[in-house]
């Protein structure tokens, strides 16, 4: 089922090559609006170009023609062929600005203005969440009391806490905006803008992904810290993913890790498989009765009982 992405995508202005299948209908990749990697979602059952797309981090949604609005009109195929030449000119000056971007933001100190801001309501509240003030300053935590940002032509400022994201070695990639009272129909998490979705590494102190040969996956950045510490796993890489179905190119960094272990909250059983196919024969999936972090800090589960949980299931793929 896997197959070649249809060149009309890059008619739509969409990088054809990060394109993959999603399933017999569909194509997934990164969203021309926010970046994030497969959040973006295009059905293509229809003809050319009834197609429609929504992507499921930003929620940027309609039909191709409004990608395009010349698709509107009778198109020959040298104007598709030109349309081509130019998504593709139009495609490595998104990608030039985003790293120009990603170097701006590595260079500033935004995670240093959050960290000033905490005082002791806000880290009560990260302390509420299971983390405690020596883990709040290793992860760089913070608070920003007037996050401002846009989402379907509306403008809002929310309080927000502020979660860091490092790749290795405190390479800095992404700041992730949890909102306090999130505007109805807005998720609580805002990414940087303008900036590639990113997961979040429990160590990012580590020189290489894994020095013991195994990783945890789970979904969200709260999850992978909570698993840190309530299940005693300090010294192990756990990887918090944005979504169940934004993996940020996870696939290609773990295929060569010894043992990965994937965790995604209980309605993402089917997503949690695919990764895990995605990864390879070294990754299996475990389907838990509650989110991760529920599991710990509401139901009170053990390290030992979370151990055993891990050691005695997990499904293979392959």
């Amino acid at each position: 089922m896997k197959g070649q992405p249809p060149i009309e995508l890059g008619m739509l202005g969409l990088d054809v090559d990060s394109f993959t299948r999603s399933d017999a209908k569909s194509w997934r990749g990164p969203c021309p609006r926010c970046g994030g990697h497969r959040r973006f979602l295009i059905f293509t059952d229809k003809e050319f170009p009834h197609w429609n797309f929504a992507c499921d981090g930003c929620s940027f949604a309609g039909w191709a023609t409004e990608l395009n609005h010349k698709l509107k009109e009778e198109v020959t195929a040298e104007q598709r062929r030109i349309w081509v030449e130019q998504a593709k000119v139009e495609r490595q000056h998104r990608e030039a600005e985003e790293r120009q971007k990603l170097a701006e933001f590595s260079n500033s100190a935004i995670w240093r203005e959050g960290r000033e801001r905490m005082q002791d309501v806000q880290r009560a509240w990260w302390r509420g969440a299971g983390i405690p003030d020596s883990w709040q300053d290793w992860w760089r935590l913070g608070y920003v009391p007037d996050k401002r940002f846009e989402h379907n032509g509306e403008f809002y400022v929310r309080e927000a806490y502020t979660i860091p994201k490092f790749d290795l070695c405190w390479a800095a990639v992404n700041t992730d905006y949890r909102l306090v009272d999130p505007p109805a129909g807005v998720g609580k998490y805002r990414p940087e803008y303008g900036l590639p979705a990113a997961p979040f590494l429990t160590r990012p102190d580590f020189k290489e992904l894994s020095p013991v040969g195994i990783v945890l996956v789970v979904e969200g950045s709260k999850k992978a810290m909570v698993t840190a510490i309530s299940g005693r796993l300090v010294d192990v890489q756990i990887i918090g993913v944005p979504g169940s179905r934004s993996w940020c190119n996870l696939p290609a960094k773990l295929k060569d890790i010894d043992q990965v272990v994937i965790i995604l909250d209980p309605d993402a059983k089917a997503a949690a498989r695919d990764l895990a196919e995605a990864i390879g024969k070294n990754a299996r999936y475990i389907n838990l009765p509650d989110k991760i972090d529920e599991l710990f800090l509401k139901h009170h589960m053990t390290a030992r009982e979370f151990g055993a949980v891990v050691q005695r299931n997990g499904r293979m793929v392959g």
